[in-house]
């Protein structure tokens, strides 16, 4: 694997502390969630975008997602609150305006802590500091509808994620200080199964198709198991990303246990971390996630040594194929069209030698 992250921008953000980051599939928006509310970033053109709302009563954003059902191209954040609150904006059609949608108060009133979403059941999950584990089927207007809420005693979730096991979506959620892992039946959310990792859990990825997920505890680090301050699956599962709480963004490769360090050049808390494929390219995002009392910045590291990921190239292999097909017939039909009457008179004399030589 070849890993050679270089810094490739910095944005300024208005939070003083960056809780959370999100970016979307296509990588072309990045939310990012701390005091002050949330912002929204184009990253094609390095813009800071007008936001729908300021935080206000809502209290800073903890948690967020974007989501996109497999019928509509637009792209949708949902985050959550410190003060329980759930908002919505959505991408008006077109444009890189978003308008919101709705904020809806959830149970309890307490801090929204976790959001994982499953395209292919419209399904959205969610957590609070208080047990509550949420999931909802989203419609086709982006509004929720519960499927079951249940409440797991003496337990603070910190990460939430689908499992599919057969036509079951079962949630798996990791908890933070007690360090246990709960799975859940995807139609009523009664526990199936629990997991005691003897140590706290500080943030957890999770890799659904390749049935893995990694843990940072704090105390010990980055732990890989088999079915993380912050951490990240990046190049196709291939690296672990963790933050750490002195400045540096490190990059674990699992197959050869290389360690990369990506450095912001500060001695303070980097640990809201996330990653994307960007054009192919696997792209870091770090920020600041302690408040210092002056804006925070965000990082933007991309792997100049990775190849355009096998999917990419095969995709433009295929649409270039496609293209050259294409131009063939067209070309073929028009050469037809120019010369329709010498070939019907071609076409005409060998029927008729064809004729003679039968007689």
């Amino acid at each position: 694997m070849s890993t050679n992250y270089r810094l490739q921008r910095t944005l300024r953000s208005s939070h003083a502390a960056v809780f959370c980051l999100a970016v979307t599939e296509k990588g072309n928006f990045l939310a990012s969630g701390g005091s002050g509310g949330t912002c929204l970033w184009d990253l094609r053109n390095d813009r800071l975008l007008k936001r729908p709302s300021a935080a206000g009563s809502w209290g800073d954003t903890t948690a967020m997602i974007w989501i996109r059902r497999e019928d509509d191209s637009d792209e949708v954040l949902v985050y959550g609150t410190l003060n329980g609150y759930v908002a919505c904006w959505k991408q008006a059609k077109n444009t890189t305006d978003f308008e919101e949608l709705y904020v809806l108060r959830m149970v309890g009133s307490c801090e929204i802590t976790a959001f994982h979403f499953d395209p292919a059941s419209s399904r959205l999950a969610m957590t609070t500091r208080q047990g509550v584990v949420q999931v909802h089927r989203v419609d086709g207007n982006m509004q929720l509808h519960g499927v079951f809420s249940v409440t797991v005693n003496n337990f603070d979730p910190k990460a939430v994620h689908f499992h599919v096991n057969g036509d079951s979506r079962d949630i798996v959620v990791f908890g933070c200080h007690n360090g246990k892992i709960y799975f859940l039946r995807g139609a009523d959310g009664d526990i199936m199964e629990s997991i005691d990792t003897g140590g706290m859990i500080g943030n957890a990825a999770m890799d659904c198709e390749k049935d893995v997920f990694c843990l940072d505890d704090p105390a010990q680090g980055v732990m890989l198991y088999r079915l993380l301050d912050g951490v990240a699956f990046a190049e196709n599962c291939r690296a672990i990303v963790s933050g750490s709480d002195h400045g540096v963004v490190y990059v674990f490769e699992r197959r050869d246990s290389n360690v990369h360090q990506l450095d912001t050049g500060m001695e303070d808390h980097v640990q809201t971390v996330t990653t994307a494929n960007i054009d192919g390219i696997s792209t870091v995002i770090a920020a600041r996630s302690r408040d210092i009392g002056k804006p925070s910045r965000i990082f933007i590291w991309t792997n100049s040594g990775q190849p355009v990921a096998e999917n990419a190239t095969m995709e433009s292999w295929l649409t270039w194929k496609y293209i050259q097909t294409l131009c063939i017939a067209l070309l073929a039909m028009s050469f037809l069209y120019q010369h329709f009457t010498a070939v019907c008179w071609v076409l005409n004399n060998t029927w008729a030698s064809a004729a003679m030589l039968i007689e």
